[in-house]
């Protein structure tokens, strides 16, 4: 009897499970808060330089399906340069639920935030301004 097809299968199975399991379900919209008062004492004005900005994404729950959603929303911005998870202790489980995002002058995190809630990633907030 062959052992690994039938592993394959359950992990297979348990990784879709999980996955259905931890998506954004649009009943999480209700629930959303403001982001500017997530935010609220960092600004979100446009910037006027270019730079770095650590943005937390608590309804981020993989970095397998969840993740690339958000790259792809917030790289749709011409002002974004570059998304990044933020570095992970075990590159299989996602312990911070944070991107890092390279921008160009005149990046809106007010924007970006109002992209990922609508992106189904409410609650997002700035976490820190690097640049």
């Amino acid at each position: 009897m062959k052992k690994a097809p039938i592993l394959a299968a359950f992990v297979a199975a348990f990784v879709a499970a999980f996955t259905v399991a931890i998506w954004p379900s649009d009943s999480d919209d209700d629930q959303a808060s403001t982001p500017q008062a997530a935010s609220a004492d960092l600004a979100l004005t446009p910037v006027s330089t270019d730079g770095e900005m650590t943005l937390d994404v608590p309804k981020m729950h993989c970095q397998f399906a969840c993740f690339p959603k958000v790259k792809k929303a917030l790289e749709g911005s011409p002002e974004v340069e570059s998304v990044a998870l933020v570095p992970q202790e075990d590159e299989m489980v996602l312990t911070r639920r944070a991107v890092v995002v390279t921008y160009k002058k005149g990046f809106d995190p007010a924007a970006a935030i109002a992209t990922l809630t609508k992106a189904g990633f409410p609650d997002s907030s700035v976490a820190s301004e690097d640049g």
